[in-house]
């Protein structure tokens, strides 16, 4: 008995001894360790706002405002003189990671994940609740195609995939510009776009899914903001403060048209707030808030 408790303790002290207490072994393993093309140089693992902060100088409330848990975090040497970044950051909702892929893309251009853009060196991708970034100091053919298999490996260790909510499936498809849904939760985002307001005239906060999409060609964009809140109450109130803060227009009318004759919408369904805003015609306007509340009826 008393050898078998030497041999526990033991045990305890090579776990402590491999994992330190300011890593979290689990977010870690499941980026790539060192390997024939990788040397691990340097790893941590941040887990409060104060170390977000201090990592990511002026970065940091995209991803607390996206609810943070932790990051995972490892450099490596690649070839003789080139790095590779490998970052993981958990967030509290698969819908939060899409957040952050959503701000931070361009376009969505890479097949790993749930969503992935490659762009100059950088790899992006979302899944499950994880948001993954890993970038080379200096892009290489060699450094993309590790990169990318890197990507892929992560994404393996992930294993789930995650759930978003069923209001991310009631835009229209016509027209819509693949993979441009932007989803948020500050008001200030609601200018991702296109410049809408500095006030927060939706009453946009963590409590609700905004959603905007965007529509036409890159000649000519116009955009389909939804906002569901937890109930009908809110959506009333936001309904009223929107239509009165937005346009003088949309206080009398369902759509209308603005001085560059370009057209507006806003109506409600059920915990749904819709706005179209830039729509080439009365038409296209209807279309979109008529299509988007019998979508948003079939879901419920």
């Amino acid at each position: 008995m008393k050898q078998l408790s030497i041999f526990i303790f033991l045990s305890l002290l090579i776990a402590i001894e491999a994992y330190p207490m300011n890593k979290d072994p689990i977010l870690m393993n499941k980026l790539p360790g060192s390997s024939a093309s990788l040397s691990v140089q340097s790893e941590k693992v941040y887990e409060t706002a104060e170390e977000l902060y201090d990592y990511i100088d002026g970065g940091a409330e995209l991803y607390l405002n996206y609810g943070f848990r932790k990051l995972a975090r490892r450099i490596y040497r690649f070839e003789e003189e080139n790095e590779i970044k490998a970052e993981i950051f958990e967030m509290n909702a698969p819908k939060n990671a899409y957040g952050v892929f959503s701000y931070s893309k361009d376009t969505a251009n890479t097949e790993i994940g749930q969503g992935a853009q490659y762009l100059g060196g950088s790899l992006i991708f979302w899944q499950g609740r994880y948001f993954v970034s890993i970038f080379t100091r200096e892009e290489t053919n060699k450094s993309k195609e590790e990169v990318l298999r890197m990507g892929r490996e992560i994404s393996e260790a992930i294993g789930t995939r995650g759930e978003l909510p069923a209001v991310f499936n009631v835009m229209p498809e016509r027209s819509l510009v693949k993979g441009s849904t932007f989803f948020f939760h500050h008001h200030a985002w609601q200018n991702k776009f296109r410049y809408i307001s500095n006030d927060n005239i939706f009453n946009i906060d963590e409590h609700v899914n905004a959603l905007l999409n965007q529509y036409g060609n890159p000649q000519k964009r116009y955009y389909l903001l939804l906002v569901e809140y937890p109930d009908r109450k809110q959506v009333r109130k936001a309904y009223k403060k929107s239509r009165k803060k937005f346009s003088k227009t949309l206080r009398r009318k369902r759509v209308g048209q603005d001085e560059d004759g370009l057209w507006m919408g806003c109506d409600t369904k059920d915990r749904l707030l819709m706005f179209v805003i830039d729509a080439p015609s009365k038409e296209e306007a209807t279309y979109l808030l008529d299509q988007t509340g019998e979508n948003y009826t079939q879901i419920k």
